[in-house]
């Protein structure tokens, strides 16, 4: 698929608003956060050193939940834009589909002993990829490209194998009313015009935000180990009462 007239429509103005945005609301979660603290009495501290050190709390945890944000943004707003620029191109990601179903359906008899997977990656390598000038040799590609195509291959990979599965025949075919045997007719036949209202869009947008999601609770899960050290440091406040 040629993602670059997605990324075409991305508004890189939008960056500017989505750092001043997050940045401001992670902010104001550090200073809850500080306050709600400050109230519970976990910063008392009994001796002068570690009441002088704990005050370094009301500097770090600010600076840690800006760098973060620094960090979200531009990923949360990537996200958005994409999303935006799937809905100007449904024409693009709907002939993609209809591409590989045609395909498929024309191979039929071959595909008969052949698993979904095979199918898919078969499809992927013999029209996308080899059609695809611009892909060279992988030893010709930095780490940032390698990680780039392997992510796209996936994306592709799974909005074509959710197609292919059950996301047609037993959500599609339910969802507009038909039995399955019709559904199963209109997959060999019609299907551009079944999906052209924008299911198929749906489910590649689903597989697109599957992979943001997954990312975003990796940063948060991150984001809270690093938060386990003043924790931890309370927690032995409390217990030797230092």
């Amino acid at each position: 698929m040629d993602y670059i007239k997605l990324l075409a429509e991305i508004n890189y103005l939008s960056y500017v608003t989505a750092f001043a945005k997050w940045i401001f609301l992670f902010l104001i979660i550090s200073i809850v956060i500080l306050i709600v603290c400050n109230k519970l009495g976990l910063f008392k501290r009994r001796t002068k050193t570690a009441r002088i050190l704990v005050k370094l709390y009301y500097v770090i945890i600010p600076i840690y939940f800006i760098v973060f944000a620094v960090k979200y943004a531009p990923i949360k707003n990537t996200q958005i834009e994409i999303n935006n620029a799937i809905d100007k191109h449904k024409v693009v990601v709907t002939d993609f589909a209809y591409r590989f179903l045609s395909s498929i359906v024309s191979d039929s008899v071959l595909c008969q002993d052949r698993s979904t997977k095979e199918i898919v990656n078969g499809y992927l390598d013999n029209y996308i990829y080899k059609a695809d000038s611009i892909i060279a040799e992988a030893s010709d590609y930095n780490f940032i490209q390698r990680l780039f195509y392997k992510t796209k291959r996936k994306i592709e990979y799974s909005f074509l194998i959710g197609i292919l599965e059950s996301e047609i025949i037993d959500e599609a075919t339910s969802f507009v009313g038909i039995s399955k045997k019709t559904g199963k007719a209109l997959y060999r036949t019609d299907l551009y015009d079944l999906f052209k209202e924008g299911e198929i869009v749906e489910i590649f947008r689903d597989e697109m935000n599957k992979y943001f999601r997954h990312f975003f609770r990796l940063m948060f899960f991150i984001m809270f180990l690093g938060l386990l050290i003043p924790g931890v440091e309370i927690i032995l406040a409390k217990t030797f009462k230092y």
